[in-house]
């Protein structure tokens, strides 16, 4: 017997209106799959990156949500900047006592709303990113700004910032085991170009920047996250392609170096490593268009014609790789988050349908089951 397609779709569970829309999607991925001979099913995936995701009234509305819908929650994904570093803890330099990590408050109302789930799976994956962030905006020795650093306080850094991630996904695993919850690190890029205001209720395209990401190397994400990943294979995919994006645009690799602790391009892809070296460790899967590192950026611009981001730039993933990627989860019977733009400045929040996941899966379903023979 197949082994079953295990999809979820992003759901804010504070927005009224997602809910049902969520659900006609459910119903209607579940039949796209039925067509192509592969039984999927249909769960949720709560991304808290957004700040508004996370504040107290906002938890109070996602609880009296689930208690009216009863969601099947199998993915989540925490704050992934700021005080959501895992580095930001006492003794580190960006870190103010008034303002506090948002980890365990996530952690609890996410053990809340799985036990409104009638058929809660085991050990629902919960996924920070490392996020230790650098960019040149800053100059060295200016800690204003929470889990963000100068190159030149990175490279000082860099041995505490590691320890202080490591120690305190550890205390956090400690913490989901509590709850019956299992944490995981999701591999983030290298290198990103994006609207850093967004995650934090900024407007879109406010302020453009390449931003750094530190210990997104294989070995690194491996050690913190006592070899529990959560696989972006666009995150993957773009940080493989970030040699030729960096050389066909003619940016300086300084800084980029810098934070990945190499000094030339070779150095730079053994340290991402390969898909087969980061699925080895896989307990989830997120997947979606990928064009480069360029992050929700405006369709067409300058900035999407040269990084990705938009649809603007071809796809970097071939529908073999997303079939082989697909089974590869049934195999190992491990969610996949779909993660396509399904709200963008050409679709606002009042349009969602997630119609983009159709059209994202159907050609990979199609794969797949021309691969099987049938």
């Amino acid at each position: 017997m197949s082994k079953t397609l295990d999809l979820t779709l992003p759901v804010m569970l504070h927005f009224d209106a997602e809910i049902p829309t969520f659900l006609a999607a459910k119903e209607r991925l579940e039949k796209l799959g039925a067509k192509y001979g592969v039984l999927t099913h249909v769960g949720a995936f709560l991304p808290y990156m957004p700040g508004h995701s996370r504040k107290p009234a906002n938890f109070d509305k996602q609880l009296v949500n689930q208690q009216k819908y009863r969601l099947p929650i199998w993915l989540v994904e925490t704050g992934i900047d700021s005080q959501n570093s895992l580095a930001y803890v006492p003794g580190n330099p960006t870190f103010r006592p008034d303002i506090k990590s948002e980890y365990e408050s996530v952690l609890e109302q996410v053990a809340r709303l799985r036990d409104l789930d009638p058929k809660p799976v085991a050990n629902v994956v919960v996924g920070p990113h490392i996020a230790t962030q650098v960019t040149n905006d800053l100059k060295e020795g200016d800690y204003s700004r929470m889990g963000l650093y100068s190159p030149a306080d990175f490279a000082r850094l860099r041995t505490q910032l590691f320890e202080q991630s490591k120690t305190r996904f550890g205390e956090l695993i400690t913490k989901s085991r509590s709850l019956g919850l299992r944490m995981a690190i999701e591999n983030a890029p290298p290198v990103t170009f994006a609207d850093y205001g967004f995650w934090s209720g900024g407007s879109r395209q406010a302020k453009l920047e390449l931003r750094y990401h530190g210990f997104n190397s294989l070995d690194d994400i491996v050690e913190i996250s006592e070899a529990s990943q959560i696989i972006d294979l666009t995150h993957l995919a773009g940080a493989i392609d970030t040699p030729k994006a960096f050389t066909k645009n003619g940016a300086s690799h300084d800084t980029l170096f810098t934070v990945m602790g190499v000094s030339n391009w070779d150095e730079f892809s053994q340290r991402v490593g390969s898909y087969e070296d980061h699925l080895a460790n896989a307990v989830a899967i997120h997947l979606s268009g990928v064009e480069g590192i360029g992050v929700r950026l405006a369709k067409d611009t300058p900035e999407a014609k040269r990084w990705g981001g938009s649809g603007t730039l071809p796809n970097l993933l071939t529908p073999s790789q997303y079939a082989s990627f697909i089974e590869f989860s049934m195999l190992r019977e491990i969610p996949v988050a779909i993660e396509e733009d399904f709200i963008t400045p050409e679709k606002p929040a009042a349009q969602l349908d997630y119609k983009e996941a159709d059209a994202f899966l159907e050609p990979i379903l199609k794969e797949v089951q021309f691969r099987r023979g049938n």
